[in-house]
């Protein structure tokens, strides 16, 4: 992997669900690992769904692996203001050097 290419700093975050005093549940996203990484736009469309024009882009985000995080495709990556759910993992090559998480951006 290039590092010339991996010139986002994103942070790869998990979801935590805890019970505040009133019994409701409480979502709260904590970084698991902030890395350099690449960020790249695979396809996009907009779709009419309940009488609203909604947009769907997918990307492809590079990173480098890391032995001491567990990464799953309940978390998130966040770029800035930009927060991408994973769909898919993939271990490039097979080695845990590279990941490529297919994601999805919500907007």
């Amino acid at each position: 992997m290039r590092s010339g290419t991996l010139r986002h700093l994103v942070e790869v975050q998990r979801v935590s669900v805890t019970t505040d005093t009133h019994g409701d549940q409480v979502k709260t996203w904590t970084t698991l690992v902030t890395a350099w990484a690449s960020i790249e736009p695979l396809s996009g469309r907009e779709f009419l769904q309940a009488s609203q024009v909604m947009a769907d882009v997918t990307a492809r985000i590079k990173l480098r692996g890391r032995p001491d995080v567990v990464v799953t495709p309940k978390d998130r990556v966040v770029f800035g203001a930009r927060i991408f759910d994973i769909r898919h993992i993939v271990d490039w090559q097979g080695r845990g050097v590279e990941w490529h998480l297919l994601c999805t951006e919500r907007f």
